[in-house]
């Protein structure tokens, strides 16, 4: 149904009528939509959580250092956030009206989660902790914006249609990677 939504999230009421349930039941568990919006969004942030965490298995077992490290961290999340575009955008339409992550959110994806990545990128890149750390939030709010580029603006931006803008995103993502954490050549 998020994917339905467009740009608009849905009532409690529809969501209760999309379900076949009351809206009296829909309320029993969910104070508010924000409430009911942040549950459907813990199967997004489980995923991340399980993705954050193979990735760190495959670089280790793969070997990758430096360089390759950053590059298939780098796009592998890029394409977890293009195949979860449509919640990528309920969680920037409910940050945008909160004005900020909402608070339980925030220890984990905005605290734990950075620096784990940023400690986790240390030993291969040239830049210090905070900016490793800034890095890794600016590369994700790059990612969430151009995974959200509708087809029109996509072509307007790169010029491209289709998969090849897609791809060109994609490479651009990976080459801004390499120039934000200056990784060592492995």
């Amino acid at each position: 149904m998020l994917q339905e939504a467009g740009t608009e999230t849905p009532s409690l009421r529809e969501v209760a009528q999309r379900a076949k349930l009351s809206l009296g039941t829909i309320h029993y568990y969910f104070d508010n939509k924000e409430e009911l919006l942040e549950a459907c969004l813990d199967g997004y942030y489980a995923r991340l959580v399980k993705l954050g965490q193979e990735l760190a298995t495959q670089t280790s077992e793969q070997g990758l250092v430096g360089r390759e490290m950053v590059e298939h961290v780098a796009r592998s999340l890029y394409r977890f956030v293009c195949q979860e575009r449509a919640l990528v955008a309920v969680r920037i339409r409910t940050n945008a009206r909160r004005g900020e992550l909402h608070p339980r959110r925030q220890p984990d994806f905005m605290g734990a989660i950075i620096e784990q990545a940023a400690t986790i990128l240390e030993p291969h890149i040239e830049v210090d902790a905070l900016d490793a750390r800034l890095s890794v939030q600016a590369l994700s709010t790059t990612m969430v914006r151009f995974a959200l580029l509708s087809d029109e603006e996509l072509t307007w931006v790169t010029g491209l249609q289709g998969a090849a803008a897609r791809e060109a995103l994609e490479d651009y993502i990976v080459r801004a990677a390499r120039r934000l954490v200056r990784p060592s050549d492995g």
